[in-house]
């Protein structure tokens, strides 16, 4: 990550590093769903972008990249007004993010609706919990719950409702799936 930085600084392609920042917080996002580090990463784009050459496909993405920055950053505030015990603030918040539009280019639905069910499912509200999950399956159809939501507690909001939630418990790539079984 260094050599990449450094050859784009050396290059003074600070759109391209931007970019590359930008990428950066994609990742952090869809594999870790760490928003605080894509929030930084966002911000070093943001930097980047001021440095750039200013141009309407400049002055565009940085526009778009602060729109992002503001959403992940309320979002991460939901997560820590949550820590501090201030749940109910922390599940309006969310829900006043699920409204936002394209919210699904700073912040995940799936990643507020998850939030959102664990936080039910924790205060053993699982009928909220089944109808958040019924609101989001609405909203994305053949959404894979279990990406968004631990096992655990969709496995609770079965057990406790009676439900079958047709959860896709198995990951999804098979790293044995070109092993020949024994005979």
């Amino acid at each position: 990550m260094k050599n990449v930085i450094t050859f784009y600084n050396k290059a003074k392609a600070f759109d391209l590093l931007a970019m590359f920042y930008h990428a950066c917080a994609e990742v952090e996002i869809d594999e870790y769903q760490n928003y605080e580090k894509a929030h930084g990463a966002l911000s070093e784009c943001m930097k980047n972008l001021a440095k750039a050459e200013r141009t309407e496909a400049v002055n565009g993405r940085m526009g778009q990249v602060n729109r992002n920055m503001d959403l992940i950053a309320k979002f991460v505030d939901c997560q820590k007004m949550y820590k501090e015990s201030q749940a109910a603030r922390a599940i309006e918040a969310c829900r006043g993010l699920l409204k936002e539009e394209n919210i699904n280019l700073a912040v995940r639905k799936g990643d507020l609706y998850g939030f959102m069910i664990e936080h039910f499912v924790k205060v053993q509200n699982y009928k909220q919990a089944y109808a958040l999950i019924m609101e989001f399956r609405q909203e994305i159809p053949n959404v894979n719950l279990a990406y968004y939501v631990n096992t655990d507690v969709l496995l609770a909001i079965e057990k406790s409702l009676g439900v079958i939630l047709q959860v896709d418990t198995q990951p999804a790539y098979d790293n044995d799936a070109d092993e020949v079984p024994d005979e």
